[in-house]
């Protein structure tokens, strides 16, 4: 059956939208593998490249979750942990060539393909989607990232273990380390005096409103990655958007009119930074 997502999130909500597409793609993604159901999805007020691209993400989830690999996780995992310890900055970690038999054998394997990797319990540990983003829209996403440009450059500064200098490429075309969230606590604060805020790249009184403008740039594609997560961890899904939801109960009621404007742009239950919203594939 297709997901039904309680209400509470306002229909102007970029939010809405992905819930919408989130419907879409969990009931294209059941209907694929059980097509015997009659629960056909219906497809939803969206672009057709939006769609396609909807589409080409829930065919590699399908693919994934048909092809389960062989792997002995606990064996690979101490394997990856004794020759991390044991190598020099001239190895290379991920070779086989120097490789003991059993170790090949404990799932030391190369993924081409989409796959879910799980554990004894048949919990799934990991997706694995190359591909699951067309290239057309890998080069978008690449393109917009530029509006983030200054803001990345100014969060390099000092010796902090995310934003020094030295972590980054001195020829990279575009570096940095940035969070975006539409409720930022402050760690050292109390809760009983202070007061979450939207993260101070999204604050309406800045002048420069390229992080705004990258959100609502990306409104879809972050929205088709949102749903995935619909798929792939539906509790986080549904944890993600009632914490919005409340969210916004909590900002209209405190006047918190920063907040507002950027949940309305808001299009996934999760926190954003250009790393983050591409690494789900």
């Amino acid at each position: 059956m297709a997901p039904t997502y309680d209400s509470g999130i306002p229909s102007d909500w970029a939010l809405a939208r992905t819930d919408r597409l989130a419907t879409y793609m969990v009931s294209l993604f059941n209907h694929t593998l059980h097509p015997e159901s009659n629960d056909a999805p219906q497809i939803p007020p969206i672009s057709l490249p939006n769609l396609c691209e909807a589409d080409r993400m829930v065919g590699r989830l399908v693919r994934a979750y048909l092809c389960i690999p062989d792997v002995d996780i606990i064996r690979l995992a101490e394997t990856v942990h004794r020759r991390r310890s044991e190598q020099t900055p001239e190895q290379d970690l991920y070779s086989e060539d120097d490789m003991l038999p059993e170790e090949v054998s404990a799932g030391w394997l190369e993924l081409t393909e989409p796959a879910v990797i799980m554990d004894k319990a048949d919990s799934i540990l990991l997706w694995y989607l190359p591909g699951a983003v067309s290239m057309p829209n890998q080069k978008l996403l690449w393109e917009k990232m530029s509006l983030l440009q200054k803001p990345l450059l100014n969060s390099i500064q000092g010796q902090h273990w995310r934003t020094s200098a030295d972590l980054f490429k001195t020829d990279a075309a575009i570096k940095g380390a940035i969070n975006l969230s539409p409720s930022w606590f402050q760690q050292g604060r109390h809760a009983g005096c202070s007061k979450p805020e939207v993260s101070s790249l999204l604050k309406g009184s800045r002048k420069d409103q390229s992080a705004r403008g990258w959100i609502e740039a990306n409104t879809d594609q972050l929205a088709i990655l949102s749903a995935a997560m619909a798929i792939m961890h539906p509790d986080m899904y549904v944890i993600g958007r009632e914490a919005l939801v409340q969210l916004g109960k909590w900002a209209a009621e405190e006047g918190q009119t920063d907040m507002l404007d950027v949940l309305k742009i808001w299009p996934t239950p999760a926190a954003l930074g250009p790393q983050r919203a591409t690494s789900m594939v």
